[in-house]
């Protein structure tokens, strides 16, 4: 019994493997690069990343309390928060506040543009990068202006400037709390 092996199909069974080995992943990668080039130009394009930074700075601002106005309009007081603040920087706040609004309402938008074409290419959804870039900057806003107040009154920040702002061989001062790591144990 003798089997006949034609140069057609060795030929075929060579393209067959180069395309699902080498050729297929070759092209999804490039499937995916083209994707997230769009995604770069396209979705993530300066009106989007300006309005992410808009949020990101504006949520530690409307953490301060709600706004509030009393008493007729010649007469009225305006609070923001637990602070009495003048009729132009109420309106002035107010109009920040609906700037927030249309930038989430973008941030939405595109959050949801985005989330299809993840899930339609089959690409991890925590690459999402409105995601990833609302939560850097979230981070880098608390760690860069946070207010936590220490023993003296003053902020982390404004002690770290003295202690970096303080001539070399200088002690910084003392009665900062000590970090748990460097406490004595007893």
């Amino acid at each position: 019994m003798d089997i006949d092996i034609s140069w057609s199909l060795i030929f075929k069974a060579a393209l067959a493997w180069l395309g699902v080995y080498f050729l297929s992943p070759t092209l999804l990668i490039l499937r995916d690069k083209l994707l997230w080039r769009a995604i770069d130009k396209f979705v993530m394009d300066k009106p989007l990343r300006d309005a992410i930074l808009m949020v990101v700075r504006l949520e530690k601002q409307v953490a301060e309390g709600a706004l509030a106005q009393f008493g007729p309009e010649p007469d009225a007081k305006y609070l923001i928060g637990d602070r009495v603040v003048s009729k132009s920087e109420y309106e002035s706040e107010i109009r920040m506040r609906q700037e927030e609004l249309k930038a989430q309402e973008l941030i939405a938008r595109r959050r949801s543009t985005l989330d299809a074409l993840i899930r339609y290419f089959k690409q991890p959804p925590e690459l999402n990068p409105i995601d990833l870039r609302l939560k850097r900057g979230r981070e880098s806003w608390k760690a860069t202006m946070s207010v936590i107040e220490t023993g003296t009154g003053k902020s982390i920040l404004d002690e770290m400037r003295e202690t970096a702002a303080a001539p070399r061989g200088t002690q910084p001062p003392t009665d900062m709390p000590t970090p748990p790591d460097k406490q004595s144990r007893p």
